[in-house]
């Protein structure tokens, strides 16, 4: 699918990136620094990364991500590949993301691309469901995990 390419090429940006991270002197991407610039205009928020995901730009939407959620794009990637979207609604929850954007970020981002209206209201349902504090907990969890260098728990 579409969503599948665009994922694929992200993926492989951010191997890129990896690499280059390696060197701490490196440049930061385009996409890098379009989202700092962003944040510091004060702009950088949900609508702008439901946008960004819409026009099909996967790498700025993936900094983005990254860094409205406070996770490194590697954890970032993998709660977006959940398909149970389960990750992402409690990344969401956690980083204050209103519930349409999250929806429509379920919507863009799911594996079959194609939701129809009863999952869309299950996974809205189980957004609304998942407490706060319990959603920061996890995502402190999954930070402290990230900086060890392991993966979110599947």
């Amino acid at each position: 699918s579409l969503v599948d390419g665009l994922l694929e090429e992200a993926q492989a940006s951010i191997v890129n990136k990896m690499a280059y991270e390696a060197d701490a002197d490196a440049e930061p991407s385009p996409a890098e620094k379009f989202i700092r610039r962003k944040a510091l205009l004060k702009q950088l928020n949900a609508p702008l990364v439901v946008e960004l995901l819409r026009d099909g730009r996967m790498a700025e939407f993936l900094e983005g991500f990254s860094r409205l959620t406070g996770l490194d794009t590697k954890t970032a990637q993998q709660v977006l590949s959940d398909t149970t979207q389960q990750a992402l609604a409690i990344a969401c929850k956690a980083s204050g993301v209103e519930k349409d954007h999250f929806s429509a970020l379920a919507r863009l981002t799911s594996s079959e691309g194609t939701l129809d209206a009863a999952d869309i209201f299950e996974i809205i349902d189980m957004y609304e469901k998942i407490p706060i504090d319990a959603a920061q907990r996890t995502m402190r969890f999954w930070r402290v995990r990230q900086t060890a260098g392991e993966g979110i728990p599947a």
